[in-house]
This record gives C-alpha cells, structure tokens and sequence, in this order.
C-alpha cells in the first residue's frame, strides 16, 4: 500500500522530473548514441516511452541542438567537457523539483518494471540518491537524485573530482539489486557491436 501511494503520488502531481543525459565522446558508437535507432525508434524515443508513466517533465541534458527534432527540451551542460558529474549537476540546478530521474542515453532496454522499484524504494528509504545494481555493476545513470545534493556535484567538479563513482559515495545512497535476469535491461549499449548481440 506505502508503494501504491507513492507510485499514484509521482503520477498525479508530477512532483519527478526526468533527465536523460545525452554527453560523451561517443568514439565506439561513431554517432550521436541517443539517437541511434532499434526498429525505427531511437534510443531517446525507447527510454521516453519507459519513463512516461512517472512524469512528463522530460528533459535531455546535451548542446547538440539535433536532438530538438525528438520534440523534447533540451538543456546544456553548464560545465563543458567533464563528464556524467557535470550532466548531473546541470539537471539538478536546472530542476523544479525535489526528485529527479536520471538515466543516460544509452540504456534503450530500461522499462518500467526496473524504474518503478527503483522510485518505490527510493520513498520507502528517504536517501538522497537510489540506483541500479547487478552482480557485476553499479549504474549510477540509472537512479533517483534529491535535488538537495547538487552542491556535492559543483564542489567535485570545481575540485577536479569527476569520477561519478567517488561523488556519489560521500552522499546517503540506497542500491537496488537486481538479479542476473534483469541485467540485459540495465545494459549500456555504447557500441553496434553491443547491440547487435542484444
């Protein structure tokens, strides 16, 4: 009942804004990730379609004025070149919101099924921030981010400190575990070759 709640609470106020970080070099793809396509739909179009049922507050964190053609805002990185710490930062000075779920680009098998755990507990334990978790990988892309914590973000980047691994552990974070059957769901897909095998 405590989930049910919470789920119908996200849904009717909107009180989540979703942020999809679109950065990164994106050598082994050779193209733009988010926008590369799986039966006609791209990456971006696939993670929308996983998120929707939380929010409609649907933001992509990238400059590269090409991903405007999806319909959805966009919002640049406020500070260039320094990776996922700083996509993270530039979401959570931007929102409006306490709770935000972040996702990269490049998790087009994510569903609603890994999200809607993911959200529930992070209600259910009140940390700052909750991620995914497997046997072999934490995935700090995929998660709910309290908008509070966006002062921890400026200080490592101003610091030097952008290993998102090293940030995030000196905040309160709650991991969700999920089994080996879930895996292929929470899989970065940077590569064609990674995506042909999935």
């Amino acid at each position: 009942m405590v989930f049910s709640f919470y789920i119908c609470k996200v849904v009717d106020n909107n009180i989540i804004s979703v942020y999809i970080l679109c950065g990164g070099k994106n050598k082994r793809m050779g193209t733009e990730k988010g926008l590369v396509k799986i039966n006609g739909k791209s990456f971006i179009e696939l993670i929308v379609n996983a998120v929707s049922n939380f929010s409609k507050n649907i933001f992509l964190v990238t400059d590269n004025k090409n991903y405007l053609s999806l319909g959805y805002p966009i919002i640049g990185d406020l500070y260039k070149n320094k990776g996922p710490v700083s996509g993270i930062f530039s979401a959570l000075n931007h929102s409006e919101t306490d709770q935000n779920l972040i996702l990269s680009c490049d998790v087009p098998f994510i569903n609603f099924k890994i999200l809607d755990r993911i959200i529930k507990q992070h209600y259910l334990f009140n940390k700052k921030i909750t991620i995914a978790k497997d046997s072999s990988n934490i995935h700090p892309l995929i998660g709910m981010y309290h908008q509070s914590i966006k002062s921890v973000f400026k200080r490592s980047i101003l610091d030097g400190n952008l290993k998102l691994i090293n940030v995030i552990e000196k905040i309160d974070v709650e991991y969700v575990k999920f089994n080996n059957s879930s895996k292929k769901f929470l899989k970065n897909i940077n590569s064609f070759k990674l995506l042909d095998n999935s």
